[in-house]
């Protein structure tokens, strides 16, 4: 989850934030399930991996206990839609909610898949927050269908890494403080719940690279794990130089190796090109992230060079700045045509009356835009 309040070295929002690369699954959620875009690059990461199904089963399955593995028809694992988020908590929207059959039986579970990257007071308040909201909306869809009185239980996970390891509570009853004695007298009256803690705060590479899961969970984890620890990340990915060649390879590897750029980047403080010369010299064969640094550079220069315009006399230089404009807007028409092919009229049409702002927003979304409607920023009509 989200922790607005606590520690957080790694928020940023720089020239190219985080929350726009694209989502790396071949087949993106649809746009109706998927939450709105997480403020910093912890919770990103963590949303763009783990809102794929098949990423996030192989991770629950792994820190469940075996009961409940077995129990858990993982094909059956769907991501819910962001209607089940409370609205006051859209700006804490990297968590995912799954749903998952129970084999041989009709109930739903719902797994409450979450992250943390500090310290956090009553941490497991948020969770009920969540877990009431989650049952509220589920109550209203029932009304009209009395044969349906259940509310699905949920299970929640927390992914914790910060520098200190996960200090809270897994169980609510232990908010109360209360001794055994009282504990005893009151404990049928109370509310309780535990939660799932996986704290990978101290987990070596090796272990993280050990966990049966699919490498770009494992490359996630290693960054989770050691975006904090500065430059000296570079010299630790020498201990995972055979876990990135794995991933080059997948099919979505190059996407994956972008995100984690973006984060090691943004978190361990790195120069772009510090991590690019190190990506190449482990990965043995021309870096695959190499053209998208060189576009994110010169993303950062087109903003700045915009901002010393601002800057200049608006009276004297109002000709200049529109010729600016069109010469920018021609640039990224050229961009689109390369990537995408001919553009449809109405593509065109709307790149002739796109404002500074606009250009500037697409500018920096075709960097890793999958597709043209993503870089026009398009949403698709979910009512």
């Amino acid at each position: 989850m989200t922790n607005s309040d606590a520690v957080d070295d790694g928020a940023v929002d720089g020239p190219l934030a985080f929350r726009d690369v694209p989502d790396v699954s071949t087949d993106p959620p649809d746009a109706g399930a998927a939450p709105p875009s997480p403020s910093n690059v912890h919770d990103t990461l963590f949303y763009k991996t783990f809102s794929q199904p098949e990423l996030a089963a192989a991770q629950l399955k792994s820190v469940v206990s075996k009961e409940v593995a077995t129990a858990i028809d993982w094909n059956s694992l769907t991501l819910m839609p962001h209607r089940f988020v409370d609205p006051n908590l859209r700006n804490h929207a990297s968590d995912v909610l799954y749903s998952a059959k129970v084999q041989g039986k009709k109930t739903l579970v719902h797994f409450l898949f979450e992250h943390s990257s500090g310290p956090k007071s009553f941490e497991l308040l948020q969770v009920l927050r969540y877990q009431v909201r989650i049952w509220e909306k589920v109550a209203e869809e029932l009304v009209g269908h009395p044969d349906e009185r259940h509310l699905p239980p949920i299970v929640t996970v927390i992914l914790h890494h910060s520098s200190t390891g996960f200090r809270g509570c897994v169980r609510f009853q232990d908010y109360f403080g209360l001794d055994d004695e009282l504990h005893r007298i009151f404990a049928p009256y109370l509310l309780d719940f535990g939660v799932i803690v996986d704290d990978i705060s101290k987990e070596d590479a090796a272990a993280l690279v050990a966990r049966p899961v699919p490498p770009e969970v494992q490359l996630v984890l290693f960054a989770l794990r050691y975006g904090r620890a500065g430059p000296c990340v570079l010299e630790k990915m020498r201990e995972i130089e055979s876990l990135l060649g794995m991933v080059r390879r997948r099919p979505n590897g190059e996407l994956f190796l972008r995100l984690f750029t973006v984060y090691i980047v943004n978190v361990a403080h790195v120069s772009k090109q510090e991590l690019s010369m190190t990506l190449e010299e482990l990965l043995k064969e021309p870096n695959p992230v190499a053209a998208f640094i060189e576009q994110w550079d010169a993303a950062e220069l087109r903003g700045e060079l915009r901002g010393e315009l601002r800057g200049e006399l608006r009276g004297e230089l109002r000709g200049e700045l529109k010729g600016k404009l069109r010469g920018e807007r021609d640039l990224l028409q050229r961009q689109l045509v390369q990537r995408f092919g001919p553009l449809p009229e109405a593509t065109i049409a709307r790149m002739k009356v796109a404002t500074e702002k606009d250009i500037e927003a697409m500018s920096l979304r075709v960097l890793t835009a999958v597709s043209l409607d993503e870089v026009l920023g398009n949403q698709p009509n979910t009512t």
